[in-house]
């Protein structure tokens, strides 16, 4: 989490921006910004895409997983139980490998399957490394690289 804190006030800096300003330009309230640079709190993926989107960066950057804010192009994320379907497909893992190896519960992979919840940033965090591509492919809005 505190690699999403540092690299939050950081672009906050970069791009003199008050956080309330901040706040208003992707819709969700001043103090939610407060919660996350706290650090009490990740946003949500809908709020982390907005964050990301907001300053043209990777999600992988945002949380800290890489060191150079590469600008790219990206597509709108499809819904996430599809997305799912496809990685797992497409990586060739079972629910039992996810479940063992990424210590996602069963009931979190049956819910995301169902289309009943996405993940939590911590879930997509794990989800990147146990099928070793970016956040960002994880969740559609990029190619894997």
């Amino acid at each position: 989490m505190t690699n999403f804190v540092e690299t939050l006030k950081e672009l906050l800096i970069e791009n003199n921006l008050m956080q309330k300003d901040f706040a208003a330009k992707i819709e969700i309230k001043p103090s939610t910004i407060t919660q996350y640079l706290s650090g009490h709190q990740l946003p949500t993926l809908e709020i982390a895409v907005k964050i990301a989107d907001y300053f043209h960066c990777t999600m992988d950057y945002l949380f800290g997983e890489e060191d150079i804010a590469k600008v790219k192009v990206f597509r709108k994320c499809p819904p996430f139980n599809t997305r799912f379907r496809f990685l797992m497909k497409h990586f060739k893992k079972t629910q039992v490998e996810l479940n063992k190896t990424a210590h996602i519960s069963k009931s979190a992979i049956y819910y995301w399957l169902s289309g009943k919840r996405v993940p939590a940033m911590d879930s997509i965090i794990k989800l990147a490394k146990f099928f070793n591509c970016s956040m960002d492919f994880v969740i559609g809005r990029g190619d894997f690289d």
